[in-house]
């Protein structure tokens, strides 16, 4: 015994010395990382383990050191306890997969399942399958194995030897209970580099050195200094710092270390234990579980395996009961529901599904920090697959005359079930989703009648809760309170989009009292909102039923949840056109690759929870670039996954197995081609792919936009149609445009936009956008998304607290921010990607209203003063009346407009067309620019000017291809006089010598159906015409450039004409050097008279357009004659 002591003596005075030159040891932490895998981030990425017998560190070398280290501190398992931890599946090892069934070979050896076949229990599910959804790969039944999580909280950081078998070893990771099979040195290693913890050297000195000494090639003393350990750590694990998170700055404050209390009595002795029963000779182990001498005489001895006097037991116990301090204690219940957090992918919301009870609390974490807590939905479900029985087991209350019809997803009910409505509708807050095919058109008479897909009605105070169609044939979602009565009940729905019959389509309806508002959304498309300024209607609950169906028309998976979800949770349900699971978690926020997402609940029995890392999106699109693809034959979409798979495609999305092609390639690179019709319009794509059974959700959805073969012959004309959207009777016109410029609220109406297209498949058709923020007039659906998804705190504001800068000019109009470190540059491009072009639509770009950074809306008129504001977000506001800081903030705001441009181009591509409107935006960022109203004789000159970064020839010369720089021309004077037809022909005859599109714009900014004698010409006859095949750029292309006669006179030539355009206030004669025609019109016969003329005396402020002579009548010979 003393030479025992003297030896104890010696270790601790060494360890005394290494801790006394060193830094103090911080227990807590040293405690919080019990078996946890340490790599020095601000190193080389040396690895330590931190042994849970010791709270002390080991320094590992390299992967056969660590494989040595942690066997040795191993803890025996048997094989029914090591069954009740969860099996551990790292995508990120590399490793030999025979089978490619997700699992490594190694893993499988430890699991004794086939390393060459995928499926060893043939159930008809790959090994991995199982084992990332909690199943035995080798029991092919449907009963998943009971885990103990308790134990496995108990046991994480440990290593596990199997000493039933032949002493497998599994590490417990202490982030998610999960073991790893440590079969080797490699698998070790692979271990020590992805599942370890980053911690800073000040944070690793404060955690003890074990006296442990590891095997080593070279003998090198690694355990006193981490300054000493061999070169070989940086060729082992240099690479391991970029897998590893830094946490220096979280270690201190992390509550995931894996801490182990002992049990006194158990018969194991544990950390903190010096015997656990029996005790050597001389020596009693205490009910406290410390040796103390052994003292004849005294009272009873907890652990020496006899229930003496004041025991209740002593080691072992009844069942149901545990020995603790020799006193029975009742066993806690076991855990016996499951949780599965599903592989997140970036791009895509985590879902996790879990068979707890609804209501049960749930936790998610990102990257250890709590982000969103609550209660799991109740949800109302019914799959209607040959019953009507929802997925609680809630038969209905009433289901007579219906019948179930194959469809969508197995089959759908066909007439009307009832249910009751209490427990099953939360009339506060709620989520209403399913699939619908309506079996007549509409319109039909049949939906007069019988208007209700869905119903709940009060019939005593005649409250309700409806999907129906209403009168005027459009489907829409209520919520009516008739103590408010119908002006004030929530109506939303369709309006103007077209639902077809014998299809199914998405539906979804949210509402939320507490935000005031409901939405209806089509195919995962928010089509209506409505925002309550005042009370929302108050539905008065009652003992009435939920009635469900209608013998017209198909309804399929029907959910009601008790929670509003968001727009882009809706949107990911419609594309991910799964059948809906009653115990799904989602967390609706955004994830990037290499994030920890984990899903905890409480549950009977203690904690169940699920961890994962996230990887990279579920499919990489290579090609096309965005959303917007060139004119042409087909196009080709090329794109990557991250294993092998084979893929499916089709224009709806749909099922993998209903996708009616298959794509091309094989392993990870795959493609197809995908041919263009005559008529232009949106391509939807929908992509999925599988590799064994990876699930139905693995794919994407995009909407491509097939761009116009743009006209380059002359004239091009252009037209503006503001405020809403263009009605049915405006088609005809604006589709005579070369480009049409709509507002926002066109979104609502594709069908007229596609009408458009069909007639003119070649228009550019623009949406409006203003580049600086939301203006009050817009209050079109595409709108009430920017609302939801742009943070209104980056309005641009002042210093004072709650006071923000406003457009003095449109005071409803909300100002944002654009100095690049404010979000709002990031977030407007989302808003363009996600809520307008990765939808149903019809446009090819966007007209960007407000790019140049004037400040003009912040100048008083009255005053010439500008309003003070704090632009570069310094708590102070910047005096922009002072030129030189307005000087610096304009540059500012310049830079911050193109990060946002150039944030738009990375999310839509590079092909999306786009025209800018404001003072001087960046020609390097736009396809054109927009001259609103300001081409007068007075600016003439300057935008002829080719060095002019504000005129109509720079632009022209370098402003992105195609060009669409366009002249918006303010004509004052009244409509049908001769001045009004004199000034429109200088306006376009200025425009078209220039090269850009004319846009006549009524001052009064009215839809003033404007259309001249000079726009769509018979180049043949000379007489306007109606016929677009016939007239529309009957000027043809440009042979020569812009040329300037004399002052202010300019001239251009064309193959079927010239154009000339007097910029004095007196008439100009200019000799022609050739004969040519007069237009024969009937607007201003004085200017159009069809003369065939060698000069021409030019009004002042005036232009005109001239045709070639027919050849056939030509003295000149001119080779440009018109045959």
């Amino acid at each position: 015994m003393k030479k025992v002591l003297a030896a104890s003596f010696f270790s601790l005075l060494s360890l005394f010395f290494i801790f006394s030159t060193a830094q103090a040891v911080d227990v807590e932490l040293t405690q919080r990382l019990r078996g946890f895998i340490l790599l020095q981030v601000e190193e080389h990425g040396e690895a330590w383990y931190v042994v849970p017998q010791q709270d002390a560190r080991i320094y590992m070398k390299d992967g056969e050191v660590a494989y040595d280290v942690m066997r040795n501190f191993s803890l025996g398992i048997s094989n029914s306890d090591l069954a009740k931890i969860p099996v551990g599946v790292e995508e990120r090892f590399e490793c030999v997969d025979n089978d490619n069934d997700g699992l490594c070979n190694k893993l499988e050896e430890g699991l004794f399942t086939d390393i060459n076949d995928a499926d060893s229990d043939d159930d008809g599910y790959s090994d991995g399958t199982e084992v990332l959804n909690y199943y035995d790969p080798l029991n092919p039944g449907d009963s998943k194995p009971i885990y103990d999580y308790n134990l496995a909280n108990r046991l994480k950081g440990y290593i596990l030897l199997q000493v039933e078998k032949d002493g497998q070893a599994w590490y417990v990771n202490p982030n998610d209970g999960h073991r790893y099979y440590m079969k080797d040195g490699p698998a070790a290693y692979q271990i020590m580099r992805f599942l370890s913890l980053g911690i800073s050297n000040n944070d690793l000195a404060q955690v003890p050195v074990s006296s442990y000494q590891a095997p080593s090639d070279n003998n090198d003393d690694n355990s006193d200094d981490n300054d000493d350990t061999s070169d070989d750590t940086s060729d082992d694990a240099d690479d391991t710092s970029d897998d590893n998170d830094d946490t220096s700055d979280d270690t201190s404050d992390d509550d995931s270390g894996g801490t182990i209390t002992p049990e006194c009595g158990n018969g194991v002795v544990e950390q903190g234990e010096e015997c656990d029963g029996s005790a050597a000779d001389g020596y009693q182990c205490n009910d406290q579980c410390q040796l103390v001498e052994e003292e004849t005489g005294s009272g009873p001895i907890c652990g020496n395996g006899v229930v003496e006097q004041g025991e209740e037991c002593d080691g072992s116990a009844p069942a149901g009961y545990l020995c603790t301090a020799c006193q029975l204690v009742e066993e806690p219940p076991e855990i016996e529901s499951a949780l599965s957090l599903l592989q997140p992918y970036s791009e895509s919301f985590p879902v996790a599904y879990s068979d707890a009870p609804e209501g049960s609390g749930y936790q998610w974490e990102l990257d250890g920090q709590i982000i969103e807590s609550g209660s799991s939905p109740t949800t109302f479900l019914v799959h209607f697959d040959g019953n009507a029985t929802t997925t609680s087991n809630e038969a209905p209350l009433i289901d007579n005359s219906i019948d179930f019809v194959d469809s969508k997803f197995g089959q759908s009910l066909q007439g009307r079930v009832e249910y009751p409505a209490e427990n099953n509708i939360n009339l506060q807050e709620g989520t209403l989703e399913a699939w619908l095919s309506l079996e007549k058109p509409i319109d039909d008479v049949v939906y007069d009648s019988d208007p209700y897909l869905l119903r709940y009605k009060n019939t005593v105070t005649n409250d309700g809760f409806y999907l129906l169609i209403h009168g005027n044939d459009v489907l829409n979602f209520t919520m009516y309170d008739a103590s408010r009565g119908w002006s004030n009940a929530v109506q939303v729905g369709i309006g103007e989009y077209q639902l077809p019959s014998n299809k199914f389509v998405h539906i979804a309806a949210t509402w939320s009292t507490e935000d005031q508002s409901a939405r209806f959304y089509l195919n995962g498309e928010q089509i209506a909102r409505k925002d309550y300024s005042g009370d929302f209607p108050d539905i008065v609950a009652g003992d009435y039923n939920l009635e469900i169906g209608h013998d017209q028309a198909l309804i399929d998976e029907i959910r009601i949840l008790d929670r509003s979800i968001s727009l882009d949770a809706i949107k990911e349900n419609y594309r991910r056109s799964v059948p809906y699971a009653d115990n799904e978690l989602i967390l609706e926020e955004k994830i990037n690759p290499g994030q920890s997402v984990k899903i905890a609940m409480d549950v009977e029995g203690g904690t169940i929870e699920d961890t994962k890392t996230v990887s990279n999106k579920k499919i990489n699109v290579s090609s096309p670039d965005g959303y917007f693809v060139e004119n042409g034959g087909s196009f080709t979409v090329q794109f990557s996954t991250p294993t092998s798979m084979t893929c499916r495609y089709g224009t709806e999305v749909d099922l993998y197995e209903n996708l009616p092609y298959q794509a091309s390639g094989t392993g990870t690179a795959h493609n197809f081609t995908v041919p263009v019709g005559d008529t232009v319009e949106s391509y939807p794509i929908a992509v999925k792919c599988q590799s064994q059974d990876n699930g139905d959700d693995f794919g994407f959805y995009r909407q491509y936009r097939i761009l116009p073969d743009l006209r380059e012959t002359y004239p091009k004309i252009s037209r503006l149609w503001w405020g809403s959207a263009p009605s049915q009777d405006k088609v005809a016109f604006l589709s005579k445009f070369d480009m049409v410029s709509v507002s926002k609220a066109s979104i609502t109406r594709p069908d007229i936009m596609r009408q458009i297209k069909e007639l003119n498949p070649n228009a550019a058709i623009l949406m409006y956008k203003t580049a600086v923020g939301w203006q009050g007039f817009e209050s079109s659906v595409g709108y009430t998304t920017f609302k939801d998804r742009v943070d209104f705190d980056l309005r641009l504001k002042s210093s004072e607290e709650g006071y923000y800068c406003v457009n003095i000019y449109f005071p409803k109009n909300i100002m944002f921010n654009l100095y690049k470190e404010a979000d709002f540059v990031n977030q407007v491009a989302e808003h363009m990607e996600k809520d307008i072009y990765d939808r149903q639509h019809y446009f090819d770009g966007i007209w960007w209203d407000v790019v140049g950074p004037s400040f003009w809306f912040l100048r008083d008129p009255s005053t010439g003063e500008f309003m003070l504001c704090d632009f570069d977000l310094d708590g102070i506001d910047d005096d922009i009346n002072d030129s030189s800081i307005r000087t610096q903030m304009q540059n500012l705001w310049a830079e911050g407009m193109h990060t946002q441009m150039q944030n738009t181009y990375d999310r839509l591509g590079h092909n999306v067309l786009t025209v800018g409107n404001g003072n001087s935006p960046d020609h390097t960022d736009f396809n054109g620019n927009l001259w609103e109203e300001t081409l007068t004789p007075s600016t003439f000159d300057s935008y002829f000017n080719p060095n002019n970064t504000k005129g109509f020839l720079y632009w022209q010369e370098n402003s992105l291809e195609p060009r669409l720089n366009d002249n918006l021309f303010a004509n004052n004077y009244t409509e049908g006089s001769s001045n009004y037809y004199r000034y429109h022909r200088y306006g376009m005859s200025a425009s078209v010598i220039a090269g850009v599109y004319y846009n006549p714009q009524p001052l009064d900014y009215s839809m003033a159906e404007w259309w001249y004698d000079e726009y769509w010409v018979d180049k043949q006859t000379g007489l306007p015409t109606e016929d677009r095949e016939v007239g529309a750029g009957y000027l043809g292309l440009p042979v020569g450039p812009a040329t300037e006669l004399e002052s202010g006179v300019w001239r251009r030539d064309f193959e079927n004409g010239i154009v000339l355009v007097n910029n004095n206030y007196t008439n100009k004669t200019i000799d022609l050097n050739g004969q040519f025609r007069e237009i024969l019109g009937s607007q201003d016969p004085g200017a159009n008279g069809g003369l065939t003329i060698e000069s021409l005396e030019l009004a002042p402020v005036d232009g005109r357009v001239l045709l070639r002579s027919l050849c056939s009548d030509d003295p000149y010979q001119d080779p440009w004659c018109i045959q």
